[in-house]
C-alpha cells in the first residue's frame, strides 16, 4: 500500500522560518509535499487553488503575519473551509492567544522550536500524527 502523501502549507513571512521548517520536513521520513506563502493576501487569493489540489492538506499558520495578521486568516479559513485542519505555528507562547487560536478553530497550536533538532522531532510527531492517526480529507474530496 502506497505511504499518504500529506501535503503541508506553511504561511509564514520569515524566511528563517520556513529554510528550517523544509529542512526539518525533508528529514522526516514521509513523503511530504510543501507550498510556502508568505502573506495573509496571498495565501487567500490562492485558496481555491490549494484546496483543489489532490491528498490530504494540513495549513501550518503563522500568528504573526502581514498584512491581516494570522488570527484573522484562521478565523477567515474556519469559516470558508471548516474541515481543512490548521495548526497554529507561532513564537508565542502565551495562554490567552492559545485559547484564542483554538476558539477560532485551530486544531493544534505549536511553539515553533529552537533549534533544527527539535524542529526534526516536532515535525516528524506532526506529520505522523496527521498521516498515520487521523484521517484527513483525500483525493476523494
Amino acid at each position: 500500500m502506497q505511504e499518504t502523501k500529506l501535503h503541508i502549507v506553511f504561511v509564514d513571512d520569515d524566511l528563517d522560518d520556513q529554510y528550517l521548517l523544509m529542512q526539518a520536513i525533508k528529514a522526516v521520513e514521509h513523503d511530504i509535499r510543501l507550498s510556502f506563502f508568505d502573506s495573509s493576501d496571498g495565501f487567500l487569493q490562492q485558496l481555491d487553488n490549494v484546496l483543489a489540489q489532490a491528498g490530504p492538506l494540513l495549513v501550518l499558520l503563522d500568528l504573526n503575519l502581514p498584512p491581516q495578521g494570522g488570527m484573522s486568516v484562521l478565523r477567515q479559513l474556519t469559516r470558508l473551509q471548516p474541515e481543512t485542519p490548521v495548526v497554529v505555528y507561532s513564537t508565542s507562547s502565551a495562554d490567552s492567544d492559545i485559547r484564542a487560536a483554538y476558539r477560532a478553530g485551530a486544531k493544534s497550536f505549536l511553539v515553533k522550536p529552537g533549534t533544527y533538532s527539535e524542529a526534526v522531532s516536532m515535525m516528524g510527531v506532526l506529520c505522523d500524527y496527521w498521516i498515520n492517526v487521523v484521517s484527513l480529507r483525500g483525493d476523494d474530496g
